[in-house]
């Protein structure tokens, strides 16, 4: 007896695509909408600017739209424990919108200033959008203002903020916001890109080791995974993007009921509790380990690398390492293998290629190798869910394996069918090991 609940109804794969067909498949009848989501997804729907006030903790000091509620956006842009860098940046979700903020901490040398103001300053600028994917390309911009803005002892904001109000209207949406959030929960789903200046592939690997199959497996199970660890607030940012890519499906799946899109929050806090509460699935990160104290906001909680079940997963045992995760992780490892071989052969070449971001040629290559293998796993289980739908007779052992999984696989694909409403069961061999 499965513990998971059925996301979808009645559901069932009507046809699958090539990855190369996506763009005609967005123009069927399901997937018609009323506006240009492309056009939508580069153009910003806020503006803001957050700072730390030691008397009533942080403000939203200025804001686009003016009438745009912001009401709760200074937790989400200035992380707590960011004071221990000067400087940095966060993904997160707001509304039903996504945002990315600079962070800037800068250490007032004034001893009187410094008193009043406990030593440092520490403020935020950041933007909202429809979606997540293109708000890197505002970065630069973000970092370069907040920290013009930081050092301005004199305080006179408002004068500042004519650059701010010029670069927000040349990129601003002009789509009504109850409209847009009407459009945010609609889109089937976020072209994630595999040359993103955030997924760090080859660094969540090496990190995670072996447990990566816990976050691979949670997240196409829809569960509730959530990050602790102390900053870069970046780095953290950088994974929840990670763990959201290499649970893509490499093929556009069309069913009736679609199977329901990822749901990356970045960082939450504390405040957010009853948004936890109430979320079916999420992949997010807190800098706030009190967070560990409340396994009912998680399924599995990660502290820096290592993972906590929560008591009902452990009884179903699919969020195990498995024989297959290992097999799996030996073809990563020797993909990271060869290519550490290859870049210690080549380090001033790999000085020469560094590109924007810290992004060298050939990590690159190393990042697309990786991925084009979690794509390959990927397209296993969309094979996998054909099987299962295209005859109503028990999928044996020997057939999963066909299909590229090793038998140990059979908890995490049942639970998966199970969770997809996909009326299908594996058998067990006769010896009941798997």
């Amino acid at each position: 007896m499965s513990i998971y609940q059925p996301l979808l109804k009645n559901s069932s794969l009507t046809q699958i695509f090539s990855e190369e067909e996506e763009e005609d498949v967005s123009t069927e009848s399901e997937f018609e909408f009323n506006y240009d989501l492309d056009e939508i997804n580069n153009k910003l729907i806020a503006i803001f600017y957050v700072r730390f006030d030691i008397r009533i903790g942080n403000v939203v000091e200025w804001a686009l739209p003016k009438k745009f509620d912001t009401d709760g956006l200074e937790f989400k842009a200035l992380v707590s424990s960011f004071h221990q860098l000067n400087e940095d940046y966060v993904f997160f979700k707001f509304d039903k919108f996504y945002g990315l903020a600079s962070l800037y901490c800068e250490k007032i040398e004034d001893e009187e200033q410094s008193k009043k103001e406990r030593g440092v300053r520490m403020r935020s600028l950041g933007i909202l959008s429809l979606t997540y994917t293109n708000l890197y390309t505002h970065l630069d911009f973000l970092r370069k203002s907040c920290s013009e803005l930081v050092y301005d002892k004199k305080e006179k904001f408002s004068s500042q903020f004519s650059h701010l109000i010029e670069y927000f209207e040349k990129h601003q949406t002009k789509t009504p916001i109850d409209e847009l959030r009407e459009i945010a929960s609609t889109i089937p789903f976020q072209k994630l890109q595999l040359r993103h200046p955030i997924a760090t592939i080859s660094t969540f690997c090496t990190y995670f080791e072996q447990n990566l199959f816990l976050i691979w497996k949670a997240s196409h199970l829809r569960l509730r995974v959530l990050f602790l660890s102390a900053p870069p607030i970046a780095l953290l940012s950088s994974r929840i993007y990670t763990s959201c890519l290499i649970a893509t499906f490499p093929r556009f799946v069309r069913i009736f009921n679609r199977i329901p899109k990822l749901n990356p929050l970045f960082y939450v806090n504390l405040t957010e509790t009853e948004m936890l509460q109430s979320s079916k699935h999420f992949i997010a990160f807190s800098t706030e380990t009190i967070f560990f104290d409340k396994p009912d906001l998680w399924d599995i909680c990660f502290q820096n690398s290592t993972p906590t079940i929560s008591n009902d997963l452990k009884k179903s045992k699919t969020l195990e390492v498995t024989e297959g995760d290992k097999i799996r992780w030996q073809t990563l490892s020797k993909i990271l293998r060869k290519s550490k071989a290859l870049q210690s052969k080549s380090r001033n070449e790999k000085k020469k290629n560094m590109k924007q971001y810290g992004t060298s040629s050939k990590s690159q290559s190393l990042n697309d190798n990786l991925i084009k293998t979690f794509r390959k796993w990927n397209d296993n289980l969309l094979n996998f869910f054909n099987r299962a739908l295209a005859s109503e007779e028990n999928i044996t052992i020997p057939e999963i394996e066909k299909l590229g999984f090793h038998k140990s696989d059979r908890i995490f694909l049942q639970d998966l069918l199970n969770v997809y409403d996909i009326d299908s069961i594996i058998e067990t061999n006769c010896c009941g090991c798997c």
